[in-house]
């Protein structure tokens, strides 16, 4: 494994060669990647080119990243009101949305989530072409997916 240093800057160079938009900088930490990752951008990038690859997002320290919402490789979870979560690799998630909030859940690299909302809750759903997204509505509860 790399250093963190090291991995940070791999990413953002592979960024910018994919052509990554001029907002994309090179991350000082890891909150710092995955704050990037989670913008509107950031996401759409990512999940257009499924980058970065699932060997890379492998080199993160998957405890260090499941605090800031990254779940890489983490076989079956349950999170509730997550507000935001990356969902990569072998992770299959049960997420339960009731709380009036909005909710964002990504995927990549072949991640599955089942989504149950109820209450107000809205949740927005999207994944790469190798992701498994299936949704349950109660209530007034809103998926976009």
């Amino acid at each position: 494994i790399m250093d963190k240093e090291n991995l940070l800057k791999g990413i953002y160079q592979d960024g910018k060669a994919l052509g990554a938009c001029s907002a994309f900088s090179e991350a000082k930490s890891v909150k710092e990647i995955v704050d990037e990752l989670f913008t509107p951008q950031g996401v759409e990038f990512c999940l257009k080119l499924r980058f970065p690859t699932l060997d890379v997002f492998r080199q993160f320290d998957k405890e260090e990243v499941k605090q800031y919402g990254v779940y890489i490789d983490c076989g079956e979870i349950e999170l509730t009101d997550p507000k935001r979560a990356f969902l990569v690799g072998n992770t299959k998630a049960t997420v339960k949305c009731a709380k009036t909030q909005n909710n964002s859940i990504y995927l990549m690299h072949g991640a599955s989530v089942s989504v149950i909302a109820s209450g107000f809750a809205i949740v927005r759903v999207e994944g790469d072409k190798k992701s498994h997204i299936s949704y349950i509505q109660n209530d007034h509860a809103k998926v976009l997916a």
